[in-house]
């Protein structure tokens, strides 16, 4: 099985948003993490940006510029739109890739959200062009499930094929930690970040239900359509006001 998935050949830019969304108080608790050790930077770069939904972000915390850079035109397109409507000068969205970032600006910060796994089969060109964008004393700050947390993620259990897929894909902790100090990075910190991702049983069912995972494209629509009758079953035995939490890394390093 081809374990990347294309993001431009699939509509899934339509659904990303709404299914991936986080509630104000989980945006809150990832800014507190990152501000507890950067507390300022001169411009960020949001690496494999998306549909910007951390840029406006990190532009807010930080009152610096931000540049989103993606390589997938679809995914950027909703990004363009948002840009459109807020007009918010701090921000500005770039189609390009990890192998080559199309600025020749320098930067305190590269920010990357769930991208890591999506980039390590060109890693070598992804750490010079970084080594290239980063000041001295630069951060990377990268936020990105790894094999200790999909152990963790009670849905994967119940679609067939994508805990497993997932597995492949993702890198361990010890993985990112090997490969950045390798590549003259320090460690600065390795937080698990255990976030509210939904309130209430309702909304977890809604924001699976439209399949904004790539590993959950990528399974066969039977699987998938299997797995959403099991996970309701199951919530149905789960306390609605408790909310539903899910585990994810948070890495931060320094350039040396």
């Amino acid at each position: 099985m081809n374990l990347e998935y294309e993001y431009d050949k699939s509509s899934i830019h339509q659904v990303y948003d709404q299914s991936r969304k986080l509630p104000d108080e989980t945006i809150k608790q990832l800014m507190s993490e990152i501000q507890k050790h950067i507390q300022h930077t001169d411009n960020i770069i949001d690496l494999g940006c998306g549909t910007g939904r951390f840029s406006f972000i990190l532009a807010q915390y930080f009152t610096t510029m931000v540049y989103g850079i993606d390589s997938s035109e679809k995914m950027l397109s909703v990004a363009y739109k948002k840009q459109k409507a807020v007009k918010d000068p701090l921000v500005t969205f770039i189609h390009g890739s990890s192998e080559k970032i199309p600025l020749n600006i320098t930067v305190d910060m590269i920010f990357m959200s769930m991208v890591l796994h999506h980039i390590l089969a060109e890693k070598q060109s992804f750490f010079d062009e970084i080594i290239r964008l980063l000041n001295n004393n630069g951060y990377v700050v990268i936020r990105n499930a790894t094999k200790e947390n999909i152990e963790k993620m009670e849905f994967m259990n119940v679609f067939s094929g994508a805990k497993d897929l997932e597995m492949k894909r993702m890198p361990s902790r010890d993985d990112v930690k090997h490969l950045f100090m390798k590549n003259k990075f320090s460690l600065i910190t390795l937080t698990p970040v255990n976030q509210l991702f939904a309130k209430t049983n309702k909304e977890y069912i809604e924001k699976i239900s439209k399949r904004g995972l790539s590993g959950l494209q990528m399974i066969p629509d039977k699987a998938f359509n299997q797995g959403m009758k099991d996970l309701k079953q199951i919530l149905k035995q789960k306390k609605e006001d408790t909310g539903l939490y899910e585990e994810i890394d948070l890495f931060i390093f320094k350039k040396k």
